[in-house]
């Protein structure tokens, strides 16, 4: 038994609103009654894991092996991220039912092209370009937003 998720794009980053393609690759003696194809991001680290799934494809009766093509369109965020205490990551994932076999790929969903984190330098360094100070300014609004909710459920 066997599953694989592999992104068609050769890229690993998605801006909002794009679409990710995806190819899922199965076989299964059992026979699989469902495969299911999810768009999903969660968060961890530090506290508890929150999780949600954006999209779903099913495929009924799917046979015993085979390949599927499957496409979502991406939400506007949470956008990747990688801090000290939380990371957000989004994947595709695809189960085949009822063995509960899974895999998935990772991407990343980031309007800059790259997971955001936290800037070690100070953000009123003169030397900062207009994007990086924007960027240290939407960071700090994720990280008191987790920072508020974190605190919240401890």
């Amino acid at each position: 038994m066997s599953i694989e998720v592999k992104l068609l794009d050769s890229r690993d980053c998605w801006k909002p609103g794009e679409t990710v393609k995806a190819e899922v690759t199965w076989q299964d003696e059992e026979g699989a009654e469902e495969l299911e194809v999810s768009v999903l991001w969660s968060t961890r680290g530090r506290g508890d894991e929150d999780k949600d799934v954006v999209a779903t494809e099913s495929i009924h009766a799917p046979g015993s092996s085979g390949s599927r093509r499957v496409e979502f369109d991406l939400p506007q965020g949470p956008w990747s991220y990688r801090g000290k205490m939380i990371e957000i990551v989004w994947q595709v994932d695809a189960v085949i039912w009822p063995s509960g076999l899974e895999s998935q790929a990772d991407l990343v969903l980031s309007p800059t092209g790259s997971i955001l984190a936290p800037i070690a330098q100070d953000p009123n360094d003169p030397t900062l370009t207009k994007s990086e100070k924007k960027a240290q300014s939407m960071i700090e609004s994720v990280q008191g937003l987790i920072e508020k909710y974190s605190h919240k459920k401890e």
